[in-house]
């Protein structure tokens, strides 16, 4: 990455697929592991963004559309040290453009205090 440049890492349909694939795998396989253990479940669910987090370099998330089944997808903005600004200034631009709070996903959460789904 060039000094001062911004990394968007974004998967397509395929990738997405075997993303939620291996999440499912995850959901629990890291309970009681220690923790070099723990940090390579962590990296290998996210090998995009892990260096940025040891580094503590910023990242945002945004609003990348919907899959077929309505669920948001996400795309991650990363940034080298210092550009928590420029970072901040483009979701926004995005947000502008994109209008997302005008797009939702088909259903919505239960009201605050509902009991929860069974």
């Amino acid at each position: 990455m060039a000094a001062g440049g911004i990394t968007l890492v974004v998967r397509d349909a395929e990738g997405q697929a075997a993303l939620r694939d291996a999440a499912r795998e995850l959901l629990g396989a890291i309970d009681g592991l220690g923790p070099w253990a723990t940090d390579k479940v962590i990296v290998g669910a996210c090998p995009y963004s892990w260096p940025w987090n040891v580094l503590g370099w910023p990242g945002v998330n945004v609003p990348a559309g919907l899959t077929e089944s309505g669920l948001p997808l996400g795309a991650t903005l990363l940034g080298p040290a210092d550009s928590e600004g420029l970072l901040i200034a483009l979701a926004a631009q995005l947000e502008q453009v994109e209008r997302w709070q005008d797009r939702t996903p088909p259903f919505r959460a239960p009201p605050t205090g509902s009991p929860p789904a069974r």
